[in-house]
């Protein structure tokens, strides 16, 4: 006689023939004896199946039993299935309420994150985001490229150009053959203006230098500009933005070489050097702060030591010779030795 299960008892006599042992038996007898109680196991070859549709161990949605047909997925664990679960994600929130039961993250006053994702199930994506291109949809769950502040997409709110910060809606229209506004027109109700070459590459053309066929709205290309007030397009140092410098040239185009904007000379009393407060070097030979005197004649050079300095100028002439000139007269008039002897024969 047979023993399937190897248990010592013939199955005809065995209450529960249970080849796996998983507690269900495979139909002998009604299976009375078994743990499982008369359920017939499907899969009596495998203890972790009884023939359901998913393979499961059979018990995982319903606790402590072991029923066919009560099969399905069970998301948190809780031995009940899914479908008949309060709560299948076991986030602590009912089906009734939970507007995802199947994603543990998602569930009333939930934290909200920025996406395309309502976490709270309040219905509100934007919260305290913004949302320009109106859109529902949160701008920092959108793309923007050139971080303009608006998204882009093909709505009539998005950005229609996401790599030009000039370009989108609401942007003032400019005259550089572009849609700026993304209205689909270009330069609209615009007057066209007049482009100069930049030679020298420092962002200002010159009025006399060559030009397209102006006046135009068009982009003309690099090297065009729309200033024309460069005095020198051939030196990128000289332009209406650049510092004014003691070198006998006008480097801020305002009409004047080694002025600064109020008219004053921006060069030293010597013609070279930029006048300051203070005698700034004590051994150049220049009178830097333009008091008439030289390093260490310069109270401002007092105590500094220095032993190749020079003296104080006073019209051109240095002051050191000036206070010798007495001494030189002197010994001229006075008369040698041996002269007065003569006389005193």
């Amino acid at each position: 006689p047979a023993d399937l299960d190897a248990d010592t008892v013939c199955d005809a006599l065995d209450d529960c023939v249970d080849v796996d042992g998983d507690g269900l038996g495979n139909g002998a007898n009604g299976n009375t004896g078994c743990s499982g109680g008369t359920t017939t196991d499907g899969n009596d070859a495998s203890a972790t199946s009884c023939g359901d549709s998913d393979n499961d161990t059979c018990d995982d949605c319903v606790t402590g039993t072991f029923a066919p047909g009560d099969d399905g997925p069970d998301l948190d664990g809780d031995g009940l299935c899914d479908t008949g679960d309060a709560d299948a994600d076991g986030d602590g929130a009912t089906t009734a309420l939970d507007c995802d039961d199947a994603d543990p993250s998602i569930y009333p006053s939930a934290p909200e994150v920025c996406d395309e994702v309502d976490q709270d199930c309040d219905n509100d994506l934007l919260e305290e985001w913004a949302d320009v291109n109106l859109n529902g949809v949160p701008d920092c769950a959108e793309t923007d490229a050139d971080g303009d502040g608006v998204p882009v997409g093909d709505g009539p709110n998005d950005d229609c150009d996401d790599a030009d910060e000039l370009a989108f809606p609401g942007a003032a229209e400019l005259c550089d053959g572009i849609d700026n506004d993304c209205d689909a027109d270009i330069d609209e109700e615009l007057d066209a203006v007049d482009w100069y070459a930049d030679e020298d590459g420092d962002g200002f053309g010159a009025a006399d230098g060559p030009h397209p066929n102006n006046p135009t709205c068009e982009d003309v290309g690099d090297g065009w500009v729309q200033d024309d007030s460069d005095c020198d397009d051939a030196d990128p140092d000289v332009n209406a933005d650049a510092a004014e410098v003691c070198d006998e040239i006008d480097n801020d185009c305002e009409g004047t070489a080694d002025v600064d904007s109020s008219g004053d000379s921006i060069c030293g009393c010597d013609g070279v050097s930029t006048p300051s407060d203070t005698e700034t070097e004590c051994s150049d030979g220049l009178d830097n702060d333009c008091d008439e005197l030289l390093d260490l004649d310069d109270p401002e050079c007092a105590g500094t030591g220095c032993t190749n300095c020079q003296s104080s100028v006073s019209g051109g002439t240095d002051a050191t010779v000036l206070w010798l000139l007495p001494l030189l007269a002197l010994r001229r008039r006075r008369p040698q030795s041996g002269q007065r002897a003569r006389h005193s024969g």
